[in-house]
């Protein structure tokens, strides 16, 4: 993990409210305190970014969400 920027991301629902335990990912795009950011769990990819298929890391950043729409019904 060295050389790798971590952040805890928290999960929230269609509505923006928080949902579930916060979550350790990856951050190749060095998003701000506070933006949402979209979220993969797809472990090998990270574990392609990381270059270690025996790496236990699991969440990676894939998005900066610039304007989160509003939920319709």
């Amino acid at each position: 993990m060295a050389g790798h920027r971590m952040v805890i991301c928290q999960p929230l629902d269609e509505s923006g409210r928080e949902e579930g335990a916060p979550i350790l990912a990856i951050d190749p795009l060095s998003a701000g305190q506070h933006q949402q950011v979209l979220v993969s769990t797809d472990g090998s990819h990270t574990r392609n970014h990381v270059k270690d298929q025996h790496s236990p890391l699991r969440n990676i950043i894939m998005g900066v969400v610039d304007q989160p729409e509003a939920a319709t019904a």
